[in-house]
């Protein structure tokens, strides 16, 4: 059994995934699917720049084999970076990553240019570390017997 979750951009698009997809077989696991609901408080985003810039990325999806120099010799050419944080959890980090830069336009640069960047046979995504996904959808593996 395991579980996870999907972002999605609109409330519609994660119903009619939730949909479409709930019992589908995978890996001989049923699938079963719902929405998340947030705390009322968790509606509220945080205040960004008008222009949503900011000099810190976030960046999913990042190979467990990757490490802290792997990171900052992927993403040095862009710009200065003021510091990298590879999240850590039982001894191992979490397939994710917060960079900073010294400026926007660095992060600006390194957001364009990394956009379709694989490191150790990942597809790396990046995005301002000020932008949050607007949905959730959470789903579980269960086991049918």
């Amino acid at each position: 059994m395991g579980f996870g979750f999907i972002e999605f951009d609109s409330i519609d698009t994660a119903v009619n995934v939730c949909r479409d997809l709930q019992g589908t077989v995978l890996d001989g696991h049923a699938l079963i699917l719902q929405l998340c609901h947030a705390k009322k408080d968790e509606h509220h985003h945080k205040k960004v720049d008008s222009d949503k810039s900011s000099t810190k990325l976030i960046v999913r999806n990042v190979a467990f084999e990757a490490t802290d120099k792997d990171l900052r010799q992927l993403f040095s050419p862009f710009g200065q970076v003021k510091s990298l944080r590879l999240p850590m959890k039982f001894g191992n980090h979490r397939g994710f990553a917060f960079v900073e830069y010294v400026t926007k336009q660095e992060a600006h640069n390194a957001l364009q240019a990394l956009s379709n960047t694989h490191l150790y046979g990942r597809h790396l995504v990046c995005c301002p570390r000020n932008t949050y996904p607007l949905f959730f959808f959470f789903f579980f593996l269960c086991v049918c017997s």
